[in-house]
């Protein structure tokens, strides 16, 4: 008897399963991506304490111990062969290896693999994405914006951003883009799923997805900008003061003599 595995409504038989299609969605989307977000959010924590940045350096280590705490109990519940693969999740990546498990299912049963592929994505994955991305993200998003100089209180904290503007860039990439892309991937895989699974690159280029992503993004953007408001509560002023090339202090001060 031929073995399927039901998709959609539809029963899938192993031919029709693309095991290269999604060994490359999972090396890249649940393996390569979260584990430079991971790691270089705590490189990043590592270099705010170096330059003296506690306050900021212990906001991202916060999402990043939650993550890892729950990295343990996922482990801890749904792991059987617990002999070596605890070593993974001291370092912070069991998820990881799940989906390189899962690469290997693909490669000898993909139906099998496609079982277990659901799992990964709506059982372990989604930790990483709403306990460390998105907040890592918002953090991230104040800090570009405090360190903007523009006046007293502002040039001591250049140093977050473009102290290490390398390391900077790629963990804050990383993160948004963790971010968005799983809170638009909860919309197509999550239990309350609103978008279909098939489509071009497993859906990831349907304009319908591309559509929801950029409005995750967006989202992301505007709540960071208003979480940052309270730490420079005239934000527009300060760029605007840029965009006509005179500094925010003087801006800032004209409006008081006003």
């Amino acid at each position: 008897m031929e073995e399927f595995y039901v998709w959609q409504g539809v029963k899938l038989t192993m031919p029709e399963v693309n095991s290269f299609k999604e060994i490359f969605l999972l090396a890249l989307l649940n393996v390569a991506l979260p584990t430079v977000d991971v790691y270089s959010d705590l490189a990043l924590a590592t270099k705010l304490y170096y330059n003296g940045h506690p306050k900021w350096a212990s906001s991202l280590l916060v999402p990043f111990l939650v993550n890892y705490t729950l990295c343990w109990i996922a482990w801890f519940t749904t792991e059987k062969q617990k002999k070596f693969s605890w070593i993974a999740a001291l370092l912070g990546c069991y998820p990881q290896l799940v989906a390189a498990r899962i690469i290997c299912l693909f490669w000898t049963q993909p139906l099998k693999g496609m079982k277990e592929k659901k799992h990964l994505e709506r059982n372990l994955m989604e930790n990483e994405i709403f306990t460390e991305a998105v907040p890592s993200a918002l953090i991230m998003i104040i800090i570009v914006l405090v360190s903007n100089e523009g006046g007293p209180g502002f040039g001591s904290q250049q140093d977050m951003v473009m102290g290490d503007l390398g390391l900077f860039l790629v963990t804050f990439s990383t993160s948004v883009l963790s971010a968005g892309l799983g809170l638009a991937k909860c919309l197509k895989v999550g239990p309350c799923h609103v978008l279909a699974e098939g489509g071009c690159l497993g859906g990831f280029l349907a304009p319908r997805f591309l559509l929801i992503f950029a409005a995750c993004l967006l989202s992301l953007l505007g709540k960071g900008f208003a979480l940052a408001s309270p730490f420079d509560w005239n934000i527009p002023a300060v760029w605007g003061a840029h965009f006509l090339g005179v500094s925010a202090w003087q801006w800032n001060r004209s409006e008081k003599d006003f």
